[in-house]
């Protein structure tokens, strides 16, 4: 695709140089879709991180930026040779001020995608009002905060407060930390994910979304009475709300419930702050991490990812895990820590999950 390629008489598709962010992210904070997976910050993240080729596309009609659709090139046999939009994140897809700038975002998307010789364009995006019937498949956990902790409170059924109260008494802490101590939630996030048998992103990836994107990426350590951090959270802040794409807490602290001090700290403090909405992150149907993300009283959305083949048609949603990953899964939890973390981010790169 040609940079500035013209669509009619005032409407254009570019492909957005570096060091673009502002015009980007100031559009992406404006539309009403727009979300923290679509800053423009990703790209460096991804790009740093595990060397990923971003084509980021920017329609402008009279000058002025009406769309975006940005993608990230997953090349060989793990990702399938495919355009995402976003890898490694719940959300994404275009955004455009009405559905003639969205109809020529995705055709440029699929000429890009011809011209890599890609298999296809994935688009992550949440499911429309109304049409979040709680079938199988992806939901991410959202949470309309009030005004007053007090409310917060209240409003948490008696298992969540007690388990809070449980936490208190076994001396358990959680607070708001420096980036500097990454390595320290890395620790429990790296052994909880071999636990889960998938492989960690590197710590590389982490500290990027520190670097990229400053005063909206939080840190969050929760510590026993001897001071051991045993779980940890990275969130991150967009307009009026809270987002927590990942979290860990270590197997062997669970009976402290860490994660419940955790995350009733977070939000607590996210009410305090004047933050409107919290997003607990992606769980599958009926798993753990559903079942906890739903006791807190956030509504699942069901998240609508979505598959265009090079020409344009066969929509279809992401396919569940096969039988082939859940043994992957399995071998992978008995390799040692170590070679987990050596191995884990190799791999995980390749993989838009």
């Amino acid at each position: 695709m040609r940079s500035g390629s013209p669509v009619d008489g005032t409407l254009s598709i570019e492909l957005a140089p570096p060091g673009s962010a502002a015009p980007w992210n100031d559009f992406v904070g404006r539309h009403p879709r727009g979300t923290y997976c679509h800053l423009f910050e990703w790209r460096e993240v991804a790009e740093a991180s595990y060397g990923r080729s971003c084509n980021y596309l920017v329609a402008r009609r009279a000058g002025e930026v009406a769309g975006v659709l940005p993608l990230v090139w997953m090349p060989g046999r793990l990702a399938g040779r495919r355009l995402v939009s976003m890898p490694y994140l719940d959300l994404g897809g275009p955004l455009a001020e009405d559905e003639a700038v969205e109809g020529a975002l995705l055709h440029a998307a699929l000429n890009l995608a011809e011209g890599l010789g890609a298999r296809s364009i994935e688009l992550r995006e949440s499911a429309n009002p109304g049409d979040d019937a709680q079938t199988a498949g992806r939901y991410r956990f959202v949470l309309e905060l009030p005004s007053d902790p007090k409310e917060l409170w209240k409003a948490l059924g008696p298992k969540v407060r007690n388990q809070v109260r449980k936490a208190e008494k076994s001396g358990v802490e959680t607070s708001r930390v420096a980036p500097e101590r990454l390595p320290e939630f890395y620790s429990v996030f790296s052994r909880n994910m071999r636990d889960l048998g998938s492989p960690v992103h590197s710590q590389r990836f982490l500290g990027e979304i520190f670097d990229r994107f400053a005063e909206r990426a939080h840190l969050y350590l929760t510590s026993d009475a001897d001071g051991h951090v045993v779980a940890g959270a990275i969130g991150i802040s967009f307009a009026g709300g809270l987002s927590v794409p990942w979290a860990s807490a270590l197997r062997s602290a669970r009976r402290l419930c860490p994660n419940h001090s955790l995350y009733w700290t977070i939000l607590a403090a996210a009410v305090r702050d004047g933050v409107s909405s919290f997003d607990f992150g992606r769980s599958s149907t009926g798993s753990g991490t559903y079942r906890f993300k739903k006791q807190w009283g956030a509504r699942p959305v069901r998240l609508a990812w979505r598959e265009l083949d090079r020409s344009g048609s066969h929509p279809e949603a992401a396919g569940p895990a096969s039988s082939t990953r859940r043994v992957v899964a399995g071998a992978w939890k008995r390799l040692p820590l170590g070679l987990a973390n050596r191995l884990g981010p190799l791999i995980r790169g390749h993989l838009p999950q």
